[in-house]
């Protein structure tokens, strides 16, 4: 809210949870607060039975600083193949999406090709839902099979196996 001090914020809080367990805040960019609380269990017990939290007759929406959500990249995506046939398969697995499923830009330098996009594609998902997708997933589309390749992690796994450091070319899976 603009025009409202940390101080009104931080008694809002206050309210919910002893002082003593505010260890440190700060307005941050785009009238958001950020609020550390003395322990996780704090902050849980905060986020499931305290939001929204009322600040000057205002419901103001509180949410964890570490997000829960898990964000996926998904690889191997050309043009063709369309964002529909992705959120088909995510309803087959019941996977629920958080967030629109996105196209990447490539990482071209020149501002002439700032509109070149790559063939990657990312989507936030529920942790929970993570177990539900494969390393790689192959998809039918107008007549041929493509296989996808789902990340969640900066960590290299093998698109056979899932072994981390593991490569496909080197994998003693067989195909």
């Amino acid at each position: 809210m603009r025009d409202t001090s940390l101080d009104v914020y931080i008694r809002a809080v206050s309210g919910i949870v002893k002082p003593k367990h505010v260890i440190s805040a700060s307005i941050i960019s785009n009238m958001r607060l950020s609020i550390f609380q003395s322990s996780k269990q704090i902050v849980e017990v905060f986020l499931s039975n305290h939001s929204p939290v009322l600040v000057n007759n205002v419901s103001v929406i509180v949410r964890s600083y570490i997000s829960r959500d898990k964000k996926v990249t998904i690889s191997n995506i050309p043009p063709f193949i369309l964002i529909t046939y992705i959120e088909e398969f995510f309803d087959s697995i019941k996977v629920h999406k958080l967030s629109a499923i996105t196209t990447m830009k490539a990482s071209i330098k020149d501002d002439a090709y700032s509109h070149v996009t790559c063939h990657r594609r990312q989507v936030f998902i529920k942790e929970d839902d993570i177990k539900k997708l494969r390393n790689v997933v192959r998809i039918e589309c107008d007549g041929s099979i493509n296989s996808i390749f789902f990340s969640t992690d900066n960590v290299m796994k093998c698109f056979k196996c899932g072994s981390v450091g593991d490569i496909a070319i080197d994998c003693s899976e067989p195909t």
